[in-house]
């Protein structure tokens, strides 16, 4: 399913930094999906993004390559899944780029089922790798979901002088 929803996103990151070019001014923005607020150059920045879910079982890391610049994974929350986990087991949460090294919170069955990452966020180009480690009793439906969302900047036109473009003082070093 991870496969099939980063293809399907890949076309919606090109018609969505498309879209910008394509706007009228008198539309309605309310039914924008993106935020339009001002880039560091002065230039318009536009942010968007794209619901992301998927769950982590014990022995099967989860791996999501974050696609290329301007995206970025935003982790917001991880909860066990709908059968939960016996009373007393302790499911740990880890996670990392490239790797799930890190701790980032404990599940507890019938206590805590749900751990708030506040924007935990993976940059561009890197893969973010989830695991959980169950202690007590087991059981293979103990699951976690992990969500959040893919945000992308499009930061409209750079000022003169600014970006790929080239400049006159390239020429002459020719």
């Amino acid at each position: 399913t991870m496969v099939k929803m980063l293809t399907q996103l890949e076309p919606m990151i090109d018609d969505t930094l498309d879209d910008d070019d394509e706007s009228n001014e008198d539309e309605d923005d309310s039914a924008d999906d993106g935020q339009d607020m001002m880039g560091p150059m002065g230039g318009p920045l536009r942010l968007d993004r794209v619901f992301f879910g998927e769950t982590v079982k014990e022995g099967k890391p989860l791996i999501v390559p974050v696609p290329e610049d301007p995206w970025r994974l935003i982790i917001t929350q991880a909860t066990l899944g709908e059968g939960g986990a016996p009373p007393g087991t302790r499911v740990t949460l880890k996670c990392g780029v490239g790797e799930a090294t890190t701790v980032i919170g404990h599940f507890r069955g019938g206590e805590v089922e749900m751990i708030p990452l506040c924007g935990l966020t993976f940059p561009c180009n890197q893969d973010a790798a989830f695991s959980i480690a169950i202690k007590g009793k087991k059981s293979a439906d103990i699951e976690a979901h992990i969500a959040g969302y893919f945000e992308g900047a499009d930061i409209g036109e750079l000022p003169d002088g600014m970006g790929d473009e080239d400049d006159e003082d390239d020429e002459d070093d020719e």
